[in-house]
Order: structure tokens, then sequence, then C-alpha cells
């Protein structure tokens, strides 16, 4: 028999091959009931008691820590001493040895720290471990106070010899052979190790809240309920009806009742604050859009009453749960809002959270590969083979993977090492979103990372509300920026002002046309898209709540209702399933039959949807009991009640939240409203977000369908952002590949006024012009307003080098010659390798008898030709040992994507980027993805 204290787990990142799970699981198994971790951070420290408590396992809580050069292990004999492990560990570099001792906190000193005994007054809670008999011997020699101590890094002998790769992936440590999970001890070793146990009891509460108070010198709630009120006449137009003054007060009531009045302030206040200083902030996101109390301050913009959405589905007091108020920022100004809430409620008070980046399947075999040092040609074919969406058993059973092991044994080796070490955690970093605000210092209540700007949680984002503590989402998102950027540009034109019925916008939803549209941009929603044809907001929403693979085979019954004009469900459910023809589409549709049918109050029915979208079966085979019953009294018949609770369980597996869906289709329909009438904004707009050659390459090619010349950069006019005048769009300087940001800035900064000639410009830029970025400025031609040849340029470099360094300039300047320019062939060549993309008139725009890119969504599964510039292209290996490809090929309307099977490819294997080939193919859908099968390929 064990008790194991120092099990050491993957949160001693790269020291333990052991995760929680797997170490309960054993210890259920060994009918272990007390065990201890010792990590040197406190990360895994309350995944580890919760998940202790839940299988009737006894906790110890541990923490191995260096301080005066001294290795000693902490252990908390009560909640008191958690704290003080949790203050120990933050405050770990300022520390000396005297400051470890306290009456709630077991200190256990290693063998080989045996010295240090006597340097502590207080020995009381002061142990010796020992690992060996000789080490128990000299241990009593100077107390009783023993306890038997094994490193446990593995939990099966067969796996000690991982521990080594995990020493050459991080920082070295000590280990043994001995590291595993060895139940087999004497009796007097198990005495020891429960005499030492029995001084722990940790109960940490979890049913406190730490939510701040937004203002200690007033009422919250009154000053939210004014705050509400005068919010909602302002939405209004000071004509509140009886409906919303209702719905008003029954929510302040819940909100009061729930105690989250603070709560609602703190969004409230943050959300204003983003708003006032020009921070552009979503309409709603998630259930939260439900809340007229949140519309009516200002969290979010949707009405919802107009779109008939749930308060319960937000905030349901039967489950007495955290509200979650999600809310988008534009991405560039997130950092603005977290520092403001650092500001207002105190570095102690706000913490950014915490995850962990874990070895994946690619991941590890990449970093292994280095320790192996396995030939990087033949790892580099062997990783093409490895699907990082699997796991390396699964990866494993594929045929190609599986004859690489068979004929390489390093491949073989590495991948056992690998299987081994796969999915543990590597190394921490910051939450997305996550941001915690308390009302007391965290440090008091949860281990925390100190950081220079805002410190972070020590324990992920998982276990901090079950701890009672506020946790909000800052989500940065990229098309709140997108959007704020064209605006700008655009008078009489604001985010909240766009209207929702343009025929232009709802046309571009209706052809699939929505390229770079939030939510809408995979050829899947294009296809949903084109299939529902919205006309409206409210079916924009809906196409919104399909698209996605769960309800697919809802899309075609809404389509055919839809196009039928005929809803054709049973008299009662019309009035709830008619906006929807007839289709549960929506969470809140579910609600609503369940109130409507049997009698249940929205929140008993919020209760039983989440029961139903989580499988509890056993909450569902109750309440379809009920159901039923509640339904015959109310006069319903029992094969039809059956027939729709059925019908509601099914909808679990692609059901959707209606707030979400509207408050999302509000930002997709602002975007496509601004790509549809101020298309050039919205690509130069996109231009200036992006730094990936494809999209620049589209995102031209869309302004010159335009109409829109695009110039180069002018060493005289350009900056670091696009301007656009009179139908011509100025290129940036850092467009110019090669240019970095200081030099680009320098150039800028020394221009003062025009550059008069070439010298001038080098004379004012010597100490950042060398050869290299001399022939990058002139082959990107940035000084075509000098009339000078690119040519010339290059062919008389060392003249005019020479002249622009003398000291003395009043000696004529050299006669430059030379006055033929390259060839085109030569100009466009240092386009692409300069810009990425050719400027001019995309290279295959003549051809004009193939189908275009931007048409292939018509003819799918039909047999087309097509001429093409090639992108990019990816070389994998088939199952069979073959070569195949996929290549990302444009012409002037769009991209679109190709299968080259080994048959094709082989009779084009040096195919290079930035070449004209002309293919036949069928047109034909993978993955809900859309790409073309080349049966034929002609290179120009």
């Amino acid at each position: 028999m064990l008790i194991p204290i120092k099990v050491i787990t993957e949160y001693s990142l790269l020291k333990s091959l052991i995760k929680i799970d797997d170490l309960i699981k054993v210890l259920i198994e060994k009918n272990i009931k007390i065990c201890g971790i010792c990590d040197d951070e406190l990360y895994g420290s309350i995944e580890f008691y919760l998940k202790c408590k839940n299988n009737n396992i006894k906790p110890l809580i541990g923490m191995e820590i260096k301080i005066e050069d001294h290795t000693v292990y902490l252990y908390a004999k009560n909640y008191i001493g958690y704290q003080k492990l949790i203050a120990i560990n933050y405050e770990k570099e300022s520390l000396l040895l005297k400051d470890i001792i306290d009456d709630n906190i077991l200190v256990v000193l290693p063998n080989k720290e045996i010295n240090l005994y006597q340097e502590f007054e207080n020995k009381d809670n002061i142990y010796i471990s020992y690992n060996t008999n000789d080490e128990k011997k000299v241990a009593l020699i100077l107390t009783d106070k023993i306890v038997y101590l094994n490193n446990i890094r593995c939990l099966f002998k067969e796996d000690i010899k991982y521990i080594d790769y995990l020493k050459l992936l991080g920082k070295s440590f000590e280990h043994s052979d001995n590291d595993y999970l060895n139940d087999r001890i004497s009796k007097d070793d198990y005495e020891y190790l429960l005499e030492f146990s029995n001084h722990i009891n940790i109960e940490i509460p979890f049913d406190k809240r730490y939510i701040p108070v937004y203002r200690k010198n007033i009422n919250s709630f009154i000053y939210l309920s004014k705050l509400a009120q005068t919010g909602l006449e302002k939405r209004l137009n000071n004509k509140v009806n009886k409906r919303y003054q209702k719905r008003l007060e029954e929510e302040l009531k819940i909100i009061k009742e729930m105690n989250f009045v603070d709560y609602f302030l703190i969004v409230y206040d943050y959300v204003l604050y983003a708003k006032k200083n020009n921070i552009l902030v979503g309409p709603g996101r998630g259930s939260a859009a439900g809340s007229l109390v949140s519309y009516s301050v200002g969290i979010t913009d949707i009405d919802p009453i107009e779109y008939d959405l749930s308060f319960a589905r937000f905030l349901n007091p039967y489950r007495n749960k955290m509200p979650d108020i999600d809310i988008d920022f534009e991405d560039s100004k997130r950092g603005e809002v977290t520092n403001y809430v650092k500001e207002k409620y105190g570095d102690d008070f706000v913490a950014l959270g915490l995850t962990f980046n874990t070895y994946k399947a690619r991941l590890i075999l990449r970093d292994l590969a280095k320790v192996f040092k396995i030939d990087i040609y033949l790892f580099n074919k062997f990783i093409k083979c490895i699907d990082n969406r699997k796991s390396l058993k699964t990866n494993k059973e594929e045929d190609v993977v599986h004859r690489y092991l068979r004929m390489y044994s390093e491949l073989n080796e590495l991948y056992d090492v690998a299987m081994h070490l796969e999915n543990l955690k590597k190394n921490i970093s910051t939450h997305a979103a996550g941001v915690v605000i308390s009302s007391v210092p965290l440090k008091n209540i949860i281990p925390i990372i100190k950081d220079d700007v805002i410190n972070r949680t020590g324990i992920t984002m998982d276990y901090l509300e079950k701890l009672g503590l506020l946790k909000m989402d800052f989500l940065a998102l990229k098309n709140l920026t997108t959007i704020k950027n064209i605006i700008e540009k655009i008078p009489n034109i604001s985010f909240d002002n766009i209207p929702l019925d343009d025929k232009k916008t709802y046309e571009l939803f209706k052809n699939g046309e929505t390229n770079d549209i939030f939510q809408f941009e995979s050829n899947y929603a294009k296809k949903t898209l084109i299939k529902i044809k919205p006309s409206s907001f409210e079916e924009l929403s809906i196409a919104m709540a399909l698209v996605r693979p769960g309800p697919s085979n809802q899309i075609d019954l809404y389509v055919n209702n839809k196009e039928k004009g005929k809803i054709d469900v049973h008299d009662s459910l019309k009035d709830i399933l008619k906006s929807t023809w007839g289709v549960i589409i929506y969470q809140e549709q579910v609600m609503r039959i369940l109130v409507k049918i049997a009698g249940y109050t929205e929140y008993e029915a919020d209760n039983i949807r989440n029961a139903i979208s989580k499988k509890k079966e056993d909450i569902i085979i109750k309440e379809e009991e009920n159901f039923i019953a509640k339904g015959i009294k109310n006069g319903y018949d029992k094969e039809f009640l059956n027939d729709l609770f059925n019908q509601i369980k099914r909808f679990a597996e692609y059901g959707f939240n209606k707030a979400h869906s509207v408050s999302y289709s509000l930002i997709s329909y602002r975007l496509a409203y601004l790509k549809a009438n101020y298309p050039v904004y919205f690509y130069i707009s996109l231009l200036s977000e992006t730094k990936d050659d494809l999209k620049r390459k589209y995102y031209l090619n869309e302004l010159k369908k335009s109409g829109i010349k695009i110039l180069k950069p002018n060493i005289n006019k350009s900056h670091n952002d696009f301007q656009f005048k009179n139908n011509y769009l100025l290129l940036p300087f850092n467009m110019i590949k090669g240019l970095n940001e200081n030099i680009i800035n320098e150039i800028i900064n020394n221009r003062e006024e025009e550059y008069l000639d070439i010298y001038d410009f080098l004379i004012k830029n010597k100490s950042i012009i060398n050869d290299n970025i001399y022939e990058i400025l002139v082959r990107s031609s940035v000084f075509f307003s000098f009339k000078i040849t690119n040519k010339a340029l290059i062919e008389k470099k060392y003249e005019i080098f020479n002249y622009a360094s003398l000291e003395d300039l009043s000696f004529d300047k050299p006669i430059i010659d030379v006055k033929d320019e390259y060839d085109d062939k030569t100009l466009l060549k240092d386009e692409i390798k300069y810009y990425g993309t050719y400027l001019g008139n995309h290279p295959v725009s003549i051809y004009t008898k193939v189908v275009k890119a931007k048409d292939t969504i018509k003819y799918l599964f039909k047999n087309i030709k097509m001429a093409l510039l090639i992108e990019k292209i990816t070389i994998i290996t088939t199952k069979k040992g073959d070569n195949m490809a996929f290549v990302v090929a444009s012409d002037e309307t769009g991209i679109v994507e190709l299968t080259l099977f080994p048959e094709v490819f082989e009779t084009v294997s040096d195919l290079k980027e930035n070449e004209i080939i002309f293919i036949e193919g069928k047109s034909s859908k993978r993955f809900d993805k859309y790409q073309i099968i080349v049966n034929n390929i002609k290179r120009r």
C-alpha cells in the first residue's frame, strides 16, 4: 500500500509524463485513497483538488521551491496553508528560508538538505524525507518527523525510459529509475506517510463570489435601474410601451435576486469606456443579446423584443450560474480596454487568463527529430504524411505512415517516444480573450504569474468561475477593425446607421459573393447562401444558424418549405415556427414550444434545453414523461407529443442560439454592406491589414476589376498607408518585399521636401542605402518620377554611388546615357519578386473562352476548362508512395484550388509558382471545400 505524496505532474513543464486524469484513474484502480502532488508551480492545484474530491481521494497540495539555493517541499495543511503557498509562490524570488515557516504549512527537507534542519528555530512543522534505509537512519537521529518520499514522474515502470527525452526537450533535472508509482513499500514507511498525511485537511471554498462593487458610494441597483430606464427611453424615443417596461422590470428583478447587479455595471463601464474612446464594440455576442437591460444600458445593440430573444437563455435563476457577457472589440484596440480595467480596479485585482501550449502530433515529432538527429530530407517527407488533427496512434494506422515506420528504424524509435509525450503541456501562454476581475487581491485566492504589464492567472480559465471569480471575455475581432477603417474614410456613415434593407447587400449574399465576410467565407457557407437566398435580415440570421455542419439536413427542408410557401406543422406550432418555415432552427424556439405545449416557465424550459444539449439522459427521460403528461393535460394528443419531443431531442444535434446568430449576422451584414456599396474602401482596408501574398493578389485584382489604377510606390509621395484619389491607388512602401520598417521610416523622415533626383536621395540616406536596398528600390520602380529607367539606374549604379559619396558636390553629375528599359518579361518578374503579384492586368485575363474562378461554384460536378496562374504548390505522398499535388491558382476574378492526382502530376512534376497553365477538369466538393480535379494540364 502507498500514499504517494510527491507526484510531479505535467504542470511541472517537461519534467513529468503524468496527466492528472491518468493519475486519478490509476489511483482508483489501485484503491489509493490519499495522494499529493508537488510541482514547481501551482498550475494544476485546483484541477487536482477537484478531481480527487470527486473520486473520494484525499488531496495533498505541495510545491517544490528553491530558496537561497536550497530546494524544499512545502505542503498546505489547510486552506489557509494553500493561500500561504500561493503567497510564497508569488514572492519566491525575494524570500528567505525563514519566510516559509508557517503554522499552516508542512516543510519537507530533502535528505540532501538535512543540514538545514538546525537552522529552523521552530521545528514543529519540519519533516525530513528519506528514500533509503540509510537516509532513514540519519534522519531519525535528528527527529521522529520523517516521511518516505519518492519522486513520481510516470505511472508505470516501463515508461521511465521516456523521461530522459523530456530533459532533452526542456530544462535538465535529476531523476532516477525509481521515479514511478511503485506501491511496494514497507509498513513502517506507510505509517510515516500516513502520520504526515493526517496533518493535512484542505477544504477549498467554492461557495463564494468575488464580484467587485462597481462604486462604493452608490446603491448599485438603483444606479443600474436608472441607467436602464433612461437608456431604454432613449432607444425607443421616449415611447416605452407596457411590454418593454414589464420585461425591463422583470430582468432587473432577476439580476438583483442573483446578486449580479455589479457585474452588469462593470461590463457597462468598460463598454462605455471603449465607445467614448473611439474603440469599436461589437453589437453583441452569445445569449447576452437576449437581455433588454444589456440593450438599454448600451452593453449590446440588439433589441431582444424586436428579434424575439430570450432572457432566460442568458440568465436563469434555476441554474445559478455566472452570467456570460462576452464583448467583441476591434482587435487593434483590445489592449486599451484591458489596461483601462487594470487601472480602474488595480493591478492586484485584474489578471489575464492562462492557457497552455501542448505537444500536438506534428510538433512533438519535429522537436524530437532534432533530438534524434533524423535526416532532414527523410523527416520532411515523413511529416507530410501526418495529419495534425489526429492522434499519433490514429495516424499510425495509415498505410503510408506504417510503411515509413517499418522501413526506417530511426523513425520508428522516434515515433514510439513521440506517442508517449504527445499532448503533454509544453509551455504557458496567455488566453486569447479571458480577463479576470476580483473584489479581493487575486493572489489571496489563486496562483498568480507576475508580469510587468498585467498579471496572469496561475490556473486555467476553466476553474476560475468554480472559485467564484468574475471571468470576462474581451475578444479581439479583426472584422471590427476592418469596418472601422472603412467607415472612417466615408462621410455620413457610422457603424450604427447602416440600413438593414439594402438590395445590393442581399444580392451579394444571394450570389455567395462573401469572401472576407465574417462567418460566411467558407465554400460551404457560400453554397448555403446560394440555396437560401436571404432577402431580409431575419433570413440572413437563419442562414447564419444553418451554415455549420450540424444542421445541413435542415437546409433543404427549409429551402423547400420556403419555395413552396408552405408550413407543414401542427397548428399550435405555426406562430413559433413561421419565421423559419416550419423548421426548428433556434434554441429559443425549443423553449417557446416547451412553454406553449406543456406550460413550463421559460426558465424551466431553458433547463430542459440545456439538459438535452448536454445529453443528460436522466433529466431527459424524466422531462419527457413530464412533457407528455403536461401536454395531455393541456389537450394535446399523446402521439403528437411523443413525436414532438423526439423532434426536440434531435434538434440538440444542430440547435443554435438565436441571440448569437442575430448579433453576428449584424456584423456580417454591415461588412457586406460596405463591400457591396464601397468596394474600393473595403479592399483598401483589407490590403492594409494583411501581409499574405495570395490575399494581396486577390484584393488588388478586385480593385482593378472596379476600375482602379494601381500605382507603384513613389519615392516622393508614398508613406506607410494606401492613398486613394481620383481612381488611383498609390501603394505604400511597406508593400515592397525586403524593406524593413526602420528603412522605410528613415526614407520618409529624411524626405522633408521632395527628393530632387537619385543623387539627392542617396546623399540624404547614405547611412541606410547599401547595394541590396538600392536594388530593391530600383527594381520595385519607386524612382519612376525621376524620369530615369530602372535599367539605367542599375547599369550606372557605381557612377551614381561614387558621385553621391563625394564631399565636394560642385563637380558635374554623371551623364546617364542609358535610355532603354528592361523588357516586359523582366519588369513583370520584378513585380512578382518585390510585390508578390502583378500590379497591371492579370496575365491570364487575355484568355476569355474559359471558365473564370468566381464562376466555378456554378459548375459543380461538371467538366470545365480554365486558364490560371499558379500561386502555391503543395506536394504530398500518397499511401502508395506516389507524389501528387494541391495547387492554389488564380485568374483575374479570384482563386481556385486544384487537385492533381499522381497520374496527372507526374506529367508536370516540375511545375513552378507564377507559371501559367491551361487545365481541364471537374469541379467537385470535398470536406465542404470546392476544388477542381484536374484531368489534363498544359503549360503556356
